[in-house]
């Protein structure tokens, strides 16, 4: 996975473990030899955020119909 350093989202790590339990074959997400791999490692999952407080909250595309984390209510909330 190629590192971007203007990426301004947050970014989650997988373990190996999380792979294996939803069966999805770790090489053919890292582009890593399997081999290679410790049972420790964990590799980046970025996602869309906006800031929010010090948090970082999933971004939703609401012209798609996806709920929006920032919502006025929740905003109102806050």
């Amino acid at each position: 996975m190629a590192s971007n350093s203007n990426y301004a989202g947050c970014t989650y790590l997988i373990g190996v473990a999380f792979f294996a339990e939803y069966g999805i074959d770790v090489a053919a997400y890292t582009g890593e030899d399997p081999d290679d791999i410790s049972d420790t490692a964990t590799f980046p999952y970025r996602y869309d955020t906006e800031k929010f407080y010090g948090f970082c909250v999933p971004s939703f595309d609401a012209e798609s119909g996806g709920v929006s984390a920032l919502s006025d209510s929740a905003i109102e909330t806050f």
